[in-house]
C-alpha cells in the first residue's frame, strides 16, 4: 500500500483540508472522495492545454491513476474562491513533483468546479 504523508496545513481551515483531500484523492484514484468534491460540471485543465469537461470524464482519468510509493502533500493554501496544494509523487523509477490549483463552486468552498494540474498527465 502507498504512503501519503498529508501537510501541516490544515489544521484549523476546512477550506485546506477540502483542497488536500481532493487533491490526494485526484493522484491517488479515489473516486468516491473526487466525486463528492466536485460539481458535476467540474473542468481539470493540464499545463499542455488538455482539458476534462464533466464529473464522469473527470472520474474515468482518475479511475486510470498510475501507483506510486509515496505521496507527499508539502502545501495546501486557500484564499477566497480558489486553493492550491502541491507536493512531491515518489514512485519505483521516480519523484515528480506536482500542483493543482482549485476554484471553488462557492466562497464556502464546499466543492470545486475547476482544476488546473500542473505536473505530468496521470
Amino acid at each position: 500500500m502507498a504512503k501519503i504523508i498529508r501537510s501541516k496545513d490544515c489544521g484549523n481551515s476546512p477550506k485546506n483540508q477540502l483542497v488536500e483531500d481532493l487533491a490526494v484523492a485526484l493522484l491517488s484514484g479515489d473516486l468516491q472522495t473526487a466525486s463528492a468534491l466536485t460539481t458535476e460540471d467540474v473542468q481539470w485543465h493540464t499545463a499542455d492545454g488538455n482539458a476534462l469537461h464533466g464529473r464522469e470524464a473527470l472520474l474515468e482519468e482518475v479511475d486510470k491513476t498510475r501507483s506510486f510509493l509515496q505521496l507527499t502533500v508539502l502545501h495546501a493554501v486557500t484564499h477566497g474562491r480558489s486553493g492550491a496544494v502541491n507536493g512531491e509523487i515518489q514512485t519505483k523509477r521516480s519523484a515528480e513533483g506536482f500542483c493543482f490549483v482549485f476554484e471553488f463552486a462557492n466562497i464556502k468552498g464546499t466543492s470545486v468546479r475547476q482544476i488546473t494540474a500542473y505536473h505530468r498527465a496521470i
